[in-house]
């Protein structure tokens, strides 16, 4: 049994220019515009007198879709079975495992760590880690008037480089981290470091802070029972003296 399927898509508009064109009457005919047969159409749907083609139409849907695309902020969940069971608190690391295989989430953690999966601004990498190289702290404003931060995340980037750790992974391989014209290029690697020298920062003025707390509340209480015990003095001798 043979099944014919109907084509409903357009011929494009280079055929339909040629075919219009023919010689042939039968032809000319055929492939006539319907505005030319019945002027009365070209009157009542000027801007619909010829159909696009289905592919110029998957087209300008697909630029459609990736403007509104580069406009947002892409995010998503990926959910992950803890088992098969539907059982709270419950941890199947095997079902883990195949399911993290299967969905590719591996494969996509290994070509992140091949490239430059951090991107940041010079700006944004200046500000990010101006804690770990104040030096340049008096200096932030003038690059903000001038908005340009290159020299700013080439010096900050200097000092950094000498941090023990980075110093380690720079005389393995070079390429941990780019600067391009307006971005910062680094790997996890050196995020990593960097982001754990500024969690110990944290901690650190975290600790200071509180002991500084403590040291003038010390003294604040000190005056207070010193007051305290002023005004008991005073307050004594006035009831002495009625």
């Amino acid at each position: 049994m043979w099944i014919f399927r109907k084509k409903i898509d357009q011929l494009n508009q280079d055929s339909l220019d040629a075919l219009e064109g023919s010689k042939n009457k039968l032809l000319k005919k055929l492939f006539e515009k319907k505005e030319d047969a019945d002027p009365s159409l070209k009157k009542r749907h000027p801007s619909k007198l010829r159909t696009d083609t289905l592919s110029k139409q998957f087209k300008k849907q697909l630029d459609d879709l990736m403007k509104i695309l580069s406009q947002s902020n892409t995010r998503y969940v990926r959910c992950i079975k803890p088992n098969q069971n539907k059982k709270p608190c419950e941890m199947d690391s095997i079902n883990f495992t195949d399911q993290l295989l299967c969905a590719g989430v591996l494969e996509t953690i290994k070509i992140r760590k091949q490239g430059y999966s951090i991107r940041r601004t010079h700006e944004e990498f200046v500000k990010r880690y101006l804690n770990l190289y104040p030096n340049i702290s008096h200096k932030i404003k003038i690059y903000e008037e001038k908005k340009n931060f290159t020299e700013a995340a080439f010096n900050m980037w200097e000092n950094l480089a000498e941090i023990p750790e980075i110093k380690s992974l720079l005389n393995v391989n070079k390429k941990y981290i780019q600067f391009g014209k307006t971005k910062v290029f680094m790997k996890e690697e050196i995020k990593d470091i960097l982001e754990s020298k500024l969690n110990n920062i944290k901690y650190i003025n975290r600790i200071q802070n509180n002991f500084r707390r403590w040291r003038i509340e010390k003294k604040v209480m000190k005056i207070i029972k010193a007051i305290r015990k002023i005004q008991a003095v005073y307050i004594g001798k006035l009831f002495r003296i009625v």
